[in-house]
């Protein structure tokens, strides 16, 4: 547990040492703003402090691990709660789509390389043939009207021709 530290902002005679910094960074359960509060020092000079320190670093990550625990037991209890099977769904879906269940096939993509990856093949063109009514008359087609064609610059003249005037 840390001290009450007397000043609002830490004087340059105390410099930060590992076991304090480590100590707050537990307590705030990982989030260097809060333990740079608590240390009465700025986030950017404990974020360099924690740069500099392999253990302050491994303080960091196993914090976010046990986050993540926590996160992963929540999403376990939701998909436990057959009470609610909205719930359920959600994190049925959301597990799915993760980028560590995307291999099984379920999860949604963006990317067509993706989507072929999935599949293990190209992406295939399909190609409809004309159709008709059921007395076998065919659909007219409607061919596009030509759009008229805007000139920005008048024609050169032709030689031997007056050059067209505006």
């Amino acid at each position: 547990m840390l001290p009450a530290y007397p000043w609002s902002v830490r004087p340059d005679d105390h410099p930060l040492t590992l076991d304090e910094v480590t100590c707050a960074l537990v307590e705030a359960s990982g989030d260097v703003t809060a333990a740079a509060d608590r240390l009465k020092v700025g986030s950017l000079t404990l974020r360099k402090f924690i740069e500099r320190s392999p253990r302050a670093r491994a303080v960091v990550l196993e914090m976010d691990h046990r986050l993540a625990d926590r996160a992963r037991r929540k999403l376990i209890g939701i998909l436990n709660d057959d009470e609610d099977a909205r719930r359920q769904d959600w994190a049925i879906r959301y597990i799915l789509n993760a980028k560590m269940a995307r291999h099984l096939g379920f999860a949604a993509t963006d990317s067509a390389d993706d989507a072929a990856n999935q599949r293990n093949g190209p992406v295939t063109n399909i190609v409809i043939g004309p159709a008709g009514w059921a007395n076998g008359e065919m659909f007219a087609r409607q061919q596009p009207q030509p759009q008229k064609l805007i000139e920005l610059a008048p024609e050169p003249a032709a030689p031997g021709k007056p050059a067209a005037s505006e």
